[in-house]
């Protein structure tokens, strides 16, 4: 039975919703159509790649042969022809005929004969630790997050243009880009229990090209609590964007998460279309390590973990919320 919108605006509710609820729900899983090129495509690339090599019951070491990868694919493709709507599981992520589609689109973009991780392996795998991010150096940890910011920013791009061009100049942080990334990795030497570590930066306007995305990001390793500067515009800063509202992040050191740039390119998109009411909540995002190194993925392995609410989210177009 269909009921027909009743109270004040009630149509124009109606008709909101269901322009919204589609775009919100990709939003939420990550899989907004991105750029071919774009660095978020890369590393969805290799998160379907791994989850559909241990479908397959396919061992393989810390890259992943194309030949066997393909060949795995080969009866997934078959079927996905042959059905509405397929779908696969290996106590993983499900991957569905959307999936198998867009990743058979991709590899045929490759030219090597291995698919390789995006991100760098931890350089002390066998510190006994309880984070993940705790497996990698401090001066890694930095070259590892400059290039993941510089990727999200890149990809937080990539998702507008392809998704929301029409509304693009009223979204938070693309109306202020291009921006820069000033921050700080903070690993102190005596946080064993990895309390006090954290990333720490800000999304400030810039004078370069849109294509170049300068990061700059500090290291502080001295034991002890460090206390950031407030967030704050510059004279400069304003007169390159009148829109630009400072705002400080905080989120975890997100080395070692397996979608690290998807998931800060996402939450400010959320917070961006949160801004606007096309989402009721901004979101964050935290993955679990996809296993480095040879093993048999049809052993199993680490599943993600969803996008959650934030118990107070702010109504700003350019922060997320801490976690």
């Amino acid at each position: 039975m269909f009921l027909v919108p009743r109270g004040h605006l009630g149509r124009w509710s109606w008709a909101r919703n269901r322009l919204r609820d589609p775009p919100a729900a990709l939003v939420q899983q990550r899989r907004l159509p991105a750029p071919p090129d774009s660095p978020l495509a890369r590393e969805r690339q290799w998160i379907l790649a791994w989850e559909i090599m241990r479908i397959a019951h396919k061992p393989h070491g810390t890259a992943i042969p194309l030949a066997d990868l393909r060949q795995a694919l080969a009866p997934m493709i078959d079927k996905a022809q042959r059905s509405v709507r397929s779908t696969w599981a290996a106590g993983g992520p499900r991957v569905d005929s959307d999936d198998v589609h867009w990743i058979c689109t991709q590899l045929d973009r490759e030219t090597g004969d291995l698919l390789v991780p995006p991100w760098p392996a931890p350089d002390r795998p066998n510190l006994a630790a309880p984070w993940t991010w705790q497996l990698y150096t401090p001066e890694l940890t930095r070259a590892i997050l400059t290039e993941v910011l510089r990727a999200a920013v890149t990809g937080y791009q990539g998702l507008v243009e392809e998704n929301f061009a029409g509304f693009g100049w009223a979204l938070g942080l693309n109306s202020v880009l291009p921006v820069r990334v000033e921050g700080t990795v903070i690993m102190p030497s005596d946080d064993a229990a990895g309390q006090h570590s954290c990333l720490q930066y800000e999304l400030k306007p810039s004078r370069q090209e849109v294509s170049h995305v300068d990061v700059d990001l500090d290291l502080v390793m001295r034991p002890g609590d460090w206390q950031p500067a407030p967030a704050s515009a510059s004279d400069a800063d304003r007169a390159m964007s009148p829109l630009y509202i400072p705002a400080l992040h905080n989120p975890p050191l997100p080395t070692g998460q397996t979608r690290p740039a998807p998931n800060l390119a996402c939450e400010w998109l959320s917070a961006d279309l949160y801004a606007l009411g096309w989402l009721s909540h901004a979101l964050t995002f935290h993955d679990l390590q996809l296993p480095v190194g040879p093993r048999d993925v049809s052993a199993g392995g680490q599943p993600f973990c969803r996008a959650r609410r934030p118990a107070s989210a702010p109504r700003s177009a350019a922060a997320c919320a801490p976690t």
